[in-house]
């Protein structure tokens, strides 16, 4: 009996018994379509989850702050020249880009007639090629002087000047002394105008108290070359991007030496790093070698790290729920094949008088109940898809999970993968259920299963 045989003898026997067929392979759908469906929402949920992080930080980026002793608070490690050359000779790193902040107060950002505050912080531009930057507007920081590189929602806070009152005189002008107000974040909308910056010239002006009380200011103008994309600002943020030289200029007039040089040992101190690594791969063993050295060091690949624990978890639980399911389509199917060799006890008999070998009699059972598997799995991948797209429609309509909009996607994601294994995992399920009958079928006498009537 050749395998073109075994084939139509199946195929003839699935079709004469249809209703018992199409029963025993909805067990297998509704189990395939559980698994795939609760599978597909553990998968998705992390995907936006790893897209949500990811919009906050490069993930292949990390953050470097001094250490601090628990105990007194006092700093215990100190970030300069010295800590970054160490950083540097890591191996992995690609490139360490040094910041400072000016810690003198906020600056006045200043454009025709309209200001905001702003906090300024100074980055080594040259380092800040090998970092990815996602711009809005314009470019990042080439190196060139009296530069500046703004975040997403400064043009939003800037607000016009108020006149001097002319009944009192009294001067109501804002300036640096005045600080202008900063609107909240949850003030903030897409109707308040936008005043375009890129490529414009804008002065920045920081204040101080001098001599005898009175104020003092410093101004320097910058040309803004390029803004941040939204994805890489903090809402309600008003940061300014200078280079270094332009925060020491300010701090050394100010008078500060915290963020400039260390009166202790006359060297220049940052607040801190960002360490790039080319791959996330790399991006552990690149934190923990910075630990090592004394310092603090933040990624949202460590972040990522315990997420991926937790949705592994997620998906064990979901997926075991839905191998319930499929566990009872499996008794299903076992079922069938026992009661269709009480039924074809004749037939098998006379198969075997005819020249069937035990061998023929196992293939064809085998294959009876692994076409119900891959048939009802089938059907259970068609119905999780419809399934996922329903969810995902749903999801992307009220987003109830409150995500950031650039990072909603699908809440229920089918991958091939998974596709692929619940489809093989239903024929595997068929084939399993029936060993047993077709165990009992190939080892029947010929001679008794011919005089059954």
């Amino acid at each position: 009996m050749t395998f073109s045989d075994t084939l139509k003898i199946v195929t003839r026997n699935l079709k004469r018994r249809k209703g018992r067929t199409l029963l025993t392979a909805i067990g297998v759908t509704i189990g395939t379509a559980a698994i795939v469906a609760m599978m597909s929402l553990a998968i998705g949920l992390k995907e936006n989850a790893v897209r949500s992080i990811s919009m906050f930080g490069s993930l292949t980026e990390i953050e470097v702050y001094p250490n601090y002793d628990v105990n007194t608070h006092r700093q215990v490690s100190e970030l300069d020249e010295g800590a970054a050359e160490k950083i540097r000779s890591i191996p992995g790193v690609k490139a360490v880009m040094p910041k400072s902040r000016y810690n003198s107060g906020q600056v006045e950002l200043q454009v025709d007639r309209k200001t905001c505050d702003t906090e300024v912080i100074g980055v080594d531009a040259l380092a800040g090629i090998n970092f990815d930057y996602d711009m809005a507007e314009g470019k990042y920081l080439t190196g060139g002087s009296n530069e500046a590189v703004i975040g997403y929602y400064v043009p939003e806070m800037l607000r016009e000047k108020r006149r001097p009152r002319r009944d009192s005189g009294e001067e109501q002008e804002m300036s640096a002394a005045a600080p202008a107000a900063v609107v909240p974040a949850d003030r903030l909308s897409d109707d308040v105008p936008r005043t375009p910056l890129v490529n414009r010239t804008v002065t920045l002006t920081a204040a101080k108290t001098g001599p005898g009380g009175a104020s003092v200011s410093k101004t320097i103008k910058v040309k803004v070359v390029g803004m941040l994309s939204e994805t890489r600002s903090s809402p309600g943020s008003s940061v300014v991007y200078v280079p270094l030289d332009t925060v020491r200029e300010l701090s050394n007039w100010a008078g500060e030496l915290q963020g400039g040089t260390s009166p202790r040992e006359g060297r220049e101190s940052y607040m801190n790093l960002v360490v790039r690594v080319p791959e996330r791969e790399r991006v552990e063993y690149v934190v923990d070698r910075i630990r090592e050295m004394g310092f603090r060091a933040f990624s949202p690949i460590t972040e990522l790290k315990e997420i991926n624990k937790a949705f592994i978890i997620i998906q064990m639980i979901l997926g075991g729920i839905g191998a319930i399911s499929l566990m009872v389509a499996t008794i299903g199917i076992i079922n069938t094949m026992v009661m269709s060799i009480l039924e074809r006890t004749r037939e098998i008999g006379i198969l075997k008088v005819l020249g069937a070998t035990i061998p023929n009699i196992r293939q064809m059972f085998l294959i009876e109940a692994g076409t119900i598997g891959f048939l009802g799995g089938m059907a259970g991948l068609a119905i999780s898809y419809a399934i996922a797209g329903i969810i995902n429609l749903i999801y992307r309509s009220t987003n109830f999970l409150q995500i950031p909009e650039e990072a909603v996607g699908n809440i229920a994601v089918i991958p091939v993968w998974l596709a692929l294994f619940a489809l093989s995992f239903a024929t595997l399920v068929g084939v399993l259920a029936g060993i047993y009958p077709a165990v009992r079928a190939a080892r029947l006498s010929p001679l008794n299963a011919i005089r059954q009537e």
